[in-house]
């Protein structure tokens, strides 16, 4: 009888652990971010075509979002609609940059070619 009781709690127990594991090691959470952000500036950071400037609602979930997590976050299966060097780059012009060296999905962010002064000459600001 004891045998039959302490499996499906074993059970139980590993499954709880299995789904909160991330959060516990102290992973942040920031899917709804990241789906806003994919949403809202689909047309900005779309593998098809150039970059195209952020609209408001756009500028506005990147403002409101941890675009650092977001890329960390990104997967091979976002990869397939979304450009990770444009999400990179959106994030940038809306004076959130993600660091060099970071990860965004699958793709490492290089130092940057030309000096500070020269990249501030074209900065877009996505403050609304």
């Amino acid at each position: 009888m004891t045998m039959k009781v302490t499996i499906p709690i074993l059970v139980s127990v590993f499954a709880f652990n299995v789904f909160t594991t991330y959060q516990s090691c102290g992973e942040q959470d920031c899917h709804e971010e990241k789906e806003l952000v994919m949403a809202k500036c689909i047309a900005t950071i779309t593998n098809h075509g150039p970059y195209a400037p952020p609209n408001l609602p756009c500028r506005q979930a990147v403002a409101a979002s941890d675009m650092v997590c977001i890329c960390r976050t990104l997967s091979h299966l976002d990869e397939t609609s979304v450009s990770a060097s444009k999400l990179v780059h959106l994030a940038k012009d809306c004076g959130k940059p993600v660091p060099v060296g970071s990860k965004c999905g699958s793709w490492t962010i290089p130092p940057p070619l030309s000096s500070p002064s020269q990249r501030n000459m074209h900065k877009l600001s996505c403050i609304a």
